[in-house]
């Protein structure tokens, strides 16, 4: 669920239209103790922000950061992540396709085929602002570990000779070590990987920017089957594919 890392920056907290300055309750409503238990206040914000439904974008509530902890330590994120992908899977089984040459599944990178959890296990599972230096010097490691249930499902689709097309906010200067990352997580096969090339697109929010590179691919014949993203900006706008798919991410979001 992620443009030049500035951009990226400024996306994830920009989102609000107000800048940096707000406090979690001024992006999520604050809890009223008297009427709200901190169990079900944590639950009903990791379920809004799931559903895309904060108005002004979010940020964990410093309240909610041992709930996202336990969901993203004890199983039951990449519980979520594999059952997303096993939709995929039996969506792809039952698809008939008569332009084999340019069928194609369109991916995101960052919580989508590879996983920043360690970086964000360092910041406070999302609960702080982000710091564009230090996430830059995590993607420039090139140690992001595979989502697994994606990882397999790519794999299905190479040997299906699916188009497998990455699209992602990363920079270009960023195409090295993101092919680095991909081919040492055990990604092998795919056909594009598409990154921010112009400087141009730092002005375009992330649905925009990924809408028109699979515009781009739509003209060049590719019809785009499946898209799977962790932010509802990797999968909304125009040529988005015959069916998309949302992963979890409760750690941050791009508009």
């Amino acid at each position: 669920m992620k443009f030049v890392v500035t951009l990226f920056a400024a996306l994830h907290f920009l989102s609000t239209a107000r800048g940096q300055s707000l406090h979690h309750e001024e992006l999520v409503s604050a809890r009223d103790p008297s009427t709200t238990t901190l169990s079900r206040y944590c639950s009903s914000f990791q379920f809004n922000a799931e559903v895309n439904n904060f108005v002004n974008g979010w940020l964990v509530p410093g309240e909610c950061v041992s709930r996202i902890k336990r969901y993203i330590e004890k199983g039951q994120y990449a519980a979520d992540v594999e059952a997303v992908i096993n939709q995929a899977r039996i969506y792809v089984k039952n698809l008939t396709v008569t332009n084999e040459a340019k069928k194609a599944w369109v991916l995101d990178i960052d919580e989508t085929s590879l996983s920043n959890v360690p970086y964000y296990r360092t910041h406070s599972y999302g609960a702080t602002k982000f710091n564009a230096t230090e996430f830059n010097a995590w993607v420039d490691q090139a140690s992001a570990a595979a989502l697994a249930p994606t990882l397999s499902l790519v794999k299905e689709l190479v040997s299906l000779r699916w188009n497998v097309i990455f699209i992602t906010g990363r920079p270009e200067s960023q195409r090295q070590v993101t092919v680095k990352n991909l081919k040492a997580a055990g990604y092998k096969g795919w056909t594009k990987l598409l990154l921010n090339a112009a400087q141009t697109n730092a002005r375009m929010t992330a649905m925009a920017y990924k809408s028109s590179l699979r515009e781009g691919l739509v003209k060049d014949g590719y019809e785009i089957w499946g898209n799977i993203g962790d932010q509802w900006s990797d999968i909304s706008g125009s040529a988005a594919g015959n069916k998309v798919f949302k992963l979890p991410n409760p750690l941050y979001f791009i508009p």
